[in-house]
């Protein structure tokens, strides 16, 4: 599974489910910070890291995902890199350099409840208890995507720096182990390089 996985299925529930908040109150974006550097670890194919960097409250983020593992008996290393806009959003496989690109979308905000009783009994919607994630103060949710495939997640500002996502017993899990909050991103960090081929979907 792809280190980018469980953040996707959890980003999917809460565009689903997240209630609109009043206009007076809504941040710029999804997160209530405006720019930072989030080092991220996750257990997928034996183990993996993630550098996101973003900006814009959120608005514009991008994912350099490295995970290495033993697959019947050879080792493996994917680079992959997702860069998200609104407008649209890239994908590429750094050794390859191709990939492709989609519509943009800014995701909702990821620590509030379904907005009805409907929906917070169909996805079996809880509230965990809080957790200090790499310094930060976090509230956790747990939601069910899919029959036997829970979401937990926890999060800071409206930023995931923990998500538990999977079937059995053992999760696939993502853990922010540093967080660097409204310091400057370096502008090619949201750039696709001139030498990637990326197809639109």
């Amino acid at each position: 599974m792809k280190p980018t996985t469980a953040l996707a299925v959890a980003v999917a529930v809460a565009t689903l489910t997240a209630a609109p908040r009043p206009a007076a109150a809504a941040p710029p974006g999804p997160y209530d910070v405006k720019s930072g550097i989030i080092e991220v670890k996750t257990n997928s194919l034996g183990g993996g890291r993630d550098l996101v960097y973003f900006d814009d409250y959120g608005r514009r983020e991008a994912r350099y995902s490295i995970v290495s593992g033993v697959v019947a008996g050879q080792k493996l290393e994917t680079v992959n890199v997702e860069i998200r806009t609104p407008e649209k959003i890239y994908r590429w496989d750094a050794k390859k350099k191709t990939g492709f690109i989609t519509p943009g979308m800014v995701p909702a905000r990821q620590d509030e409840a379904p907005p009805d009783a409907r929906m917070r009994a169909q996805y079996h919607y809880q509230e965990l208890p809080a957790r200090t994630i790499a310094g930060k103060p976090c509230t956790g949710r747990s939601m069910e995507m899919m029959k036997g495939m829970v979401v937990k997640s926890w999060t800071w500002k409206g930023i995931a720096l923990r998500i538990e996502s999977g079937f059995g017993a053992i999760p696939v899990t993502m853990e922010a182990v540093k967080v660097e909050a409204d310091v400057p991103v370096p502008p090619e960090k949201f750039q696709v390089p001139a030498d990637v081929v990326l197809k639109k979907l």
